[in-house]
């Protein structure tokens, strides 16, 4: 099976990511996973508690955000930095038609110069490309969902 390479423009930049073999991508995924699992436990929660008869108009608990938020960043920065490095080395980005491939420093640099939040979306697209079908499988309901009756 032929890795798949999917490109996407972000805020005016065009970032083309190359699914990354298993031998990187599964221990990156592994990472990912210890990262966010609590988070998504925290989502949740305040998924539950809009479910539980919560203000329809506020999809998400706000204090559960909050909580998501303080665990996402628990142990520090250096492993969210770390993993947003990783989810972009080796991938490239298009920028006013210069391309950049993110395999040095100054790659990074240049190419995300006074766009930081560029790339934190850049990085979520690339954990997309590469584990897109991880997420479909995770039995999220939708936001503002309400129980039935039958669920009471």
């Amino acid at each position: 099976m032929q890795r798949k390479t999917e490109s996407r423009q972000i805020d005016g930049l065009t970032v083309v990511v190359c699914q990354l073999p298993p031998l990187k991508a599964y221990p990156l995924a592994a990472r990912l996973m210890a990262l966010i699992s609590p988070v998504l436990a925290e989502i949740a929660t305040g998924l539950g508690a809009v479910a539980e008869g919560g203000d329809a108009e506020m999809p998400l608990d706000l204090t559960a955000v909050s909580g998501a938020l303080t665990r996402l960043f628990a142990g520090g920065t250096d492993e969210v930095v770390q993993l947003t490095y990783d989810l972009l080395r080796n991938q490239k980005v298009i920028r006013d038609g210069k391309s950049y491939d993110l395999v040095s420093d100054d790659a990074f640099n240049f190419a995300f110069e006074g766009a930081v939040p560029v790339m934190l979306k850049a990085a979520i697209f690339s954990a997309e490309v590469n584990f897109g079908d991880f997420w479909s499988g995770v039995p999220l309901p939708p936001a503002g969902a309400r129980p039935s009756q039958a669920d009471k």
